[in-house]
């Protein structure tokens, strides 16, 4: 196996990793993205984390097959149990849903401490607004945010501990506070797609004769934002 070519999406995910120590990928599947950051030396050392056996077993032949066995390890767990051992400085949470994201978060409480600024970056397929909620709440900054294409359009974000709390609006937290506010072609689009999901969800309340307030709410102000 040769270096891993990644997608948009991973892509987007490793422009965000910033030069570090170590970098612990949770749900790693094939360790595309440890492999990535080792070889290219945006980190020194790597650990490849999942649940399930299958994907443990994935990333380790990935490995071995460029010759990283001595800077990547592999880790079956859940979540982010048992990875402090690492001392990672950067972890990636790439893939999954909003809720599980947080609870990965809320069960690894090691990660809040401010003198060891660890960054998160994360990539919800769901509810990004539950993700960003519960930052903000919790006093993480989100520092950096980008909209990727990789057949859908994906948001990907980073964040690090800092021991202030965030005020933020409905909309922000659905969008995010730098996408709310570019007017970069992606994430334009990306708006234009969260509106459309909206005018489909206040279509199917007012056929069943619901009341789509809230939502009508939620739809004009990201118009307001195109």
């Amino acid at each position: 196996m040769n270096q891993p070519n990644l997608d948009a999406r991973l892509m987007c995910a490793a422009d965000l990793v910033n030069q570090c120590r170590t970098v612990a990928d949770i749900g790693t599947d094939h360790a595309y993205l440890p492999i990535y950051l080792v070889n290219k030396g945006i980190c020194t050392r790597a650990v490849a984390a999942d649940i399930n056996k299958g994907p443990i077993e994935r990333a380790k032949l990935n490995i071995r097959a460029v010759g990283l066995t001595d800077k990547i390890d592999t880790e079956l767990t859940d979540g982010l149990h048992g990875i402090e051992k690492y001392e990672p400085d950067c972890i990636l949470i790439l893939g999954m849903g909003g809720e599980l994201i947080v609870k990965i978060i809320s069960e690894a409480p090691w990660i809040c401490t401010d003198n060891k600024n660890i960054r998160l970056v994360l990539q919800p397929m769901t509810h990004p607004e539950t993700v960003r909620a519960y930052l903000w709440d919790n006093s993480f900054e989100i520092s950096d945010e980008k909209i990727c294409k990789s057949g859908k359009l994906y948001c990907v974000f980073a964040a690090h501990y800092t021991g202030t709390k965030t005020a933020y609006s409905a909309i922000e937290a659905l969008i995010g506070k730098e996408t709310v506010s570019s007017r970069d072609p992606l994430a334009t689009e990306y708006k234009r797609h969260i509106a459309k999901i909206y005018e489909r969800r206040i279509e199917g309340l007012k056929a069943g004769g619901c009341d789509f307030a809230k939502e009508q709410t939620m739809l004009d102000g990201i118009e307001n934002i195109i």
